[in-house]
């Protein structure tokens, strides 16, 4: 699609400001009602455990990875 064609809708044509405080006011409508998720200190304890992985300190899996999505992304596209 074209981007002179296509014209912003929603949050998209709203300022930064503007989603910030939607946001906040979600986020304090989810505590009062006591449906937003608290995080524990056994969560943060775990930190980044269940973490898929860094590839700060693994470059080889950043390589693989980066591998894989080229594949992934280039599935149906006609050459």
């Amino acid at each position: 699609m074209n981007n002179d064609t296509t014209k912003k809708q929603g949050f998209a044509t709203m300022s930064s400001e503007k989603r910030k405080e939607i946001a906040r006011k979600g986020g304090v409508a989810a505590h009062t009602k006591g449906s937003a998720y608290k995080l524990t200190s056994a969560d943060r304890s775990k930190g980044g455990a269940k973490s898929s992985g860094n590839f700060k300190y693994n470059p080889d899996l950043a390589r693989e990875a980066g591998k894989k999505g080229g594949k992934v992304s280039k599935r149906g596209k006609k050459k």
